[in-house]
């Protein structure tokens, strides 16, 4: 399971990458920017351990790429 899920929400949520770093991370970014001319919304999700085991992904509030 990859550790950060990467979302454009800019017109409707699209998955852009599942990636292990947030080097992975701001790559995919710069690549979107190029591909969109840096008109698209990143939202970024970090996997959450629960105590239980169980696993899940919280939004990032504040990030900078």
């Amino acid at each position: 399971m990859k550790k950060y899920k990467l979302y454009d929400a800019y017109e409707e949520k699209e998955l852009l990458a599942e990636c292990d770093t947030m080097a992975e991370v701001r790559k995919a970014c710069r690549k979107r920017d190029e591909e969109t001319d840096g008109e698209w919304f990143p939202v970024l999700y970090k996997l959450d351990k629960t105590g239980e085991g169980k696993t899940s992904y919280k939004r990032f509030e504040s990030w900078n790429y």
